[in-house]
Order: structure tokens, then C-alpha cells, then sequence
């Protein structure tokens, strides 16, 4: 028996489509170098040189998103009610809960 089909057998479908879909939303990396607004698609957006603005959009629904500077610059990450700055060598996690993004 294969450890997929071992695994499968173990777990319910809810758990295996929520292990899925933490997966594939690892797959949207996007490498920046301007200004940029997100988009539903996003789940990773880095910048590695630069001092840029992020916009962020109102999501279809609830949304997980990663922002990392691994370069010198300055980050700002804005939206409707939210403001931070990220600076050289940090990352953030942000949560769209439907309504506000917030601060992981």
C-alpha cells in the first residue's frame, strides 16, 4: 500500500480538501519589484530589492496572505483601514476575515 492511499484511508474527505487547498495556496508566489495591488490569486507576494507600496484589494472572501521584504527597502502595506510597514528581513501574515484585513 502507497503512503498516499495509507494516508487517505486515514483521514476524511474535509480533512484532505483542507490539506489541499493549505498546499496549493503556497503555489501563488509572486517576486514584485514596483507598487502592487493583490489580487485573489495571491498568497505569497515578495519584494527583494526596492522601496515599494502594496495595495491591498477586498478579497471574494477569507483570505490568507503573506508579505516578505527580503530586501533593504521599506514595504508599506495598505488597505481599507490598514496601514503597516515592513521592513528589511521581516514578513507579515495578514488575514481577510470577510470584512477588515488584520495583523497575524
Amino acid at each position: 500500500m502507497s503512503l498516499r492511499r495509507f494516508i487517505q484511508d486515514k483521514l476524511t474527505d474535509a480533512q484532505l480538501d483542507a490539506i489541499n487547498n493549505a498546499v496549493n495556496s503556497y503555489q501563488n508566489y509572486y517576486l514584485a519589484s514596483a507598487d502592487y495591488t493583490t489580487t485573489d490569486s495571491n498568497t505569497v507576494i515578495e519584494y527583494a530589492s526596492g522601496s515599494y507600496t502594496v495595495t491591498l484589494h477586498t478579497p471574494t472572501g477569507n483570505k490568507l496572505l503573506y508579505v516578505t521584504n527580503s530586501g533593504t527597502g521599506i514595504i508599506s502595506v495598505n488597505g481599507d483601514g490598514f496601514s503597516e510597514v515592513v521592513y528589511m528581513n521581516e514578513s507579515f501574515e495578514l488575514f481577510f476575515n470577510g470584512t477588515n484585513w488584520i495583523l497575524l
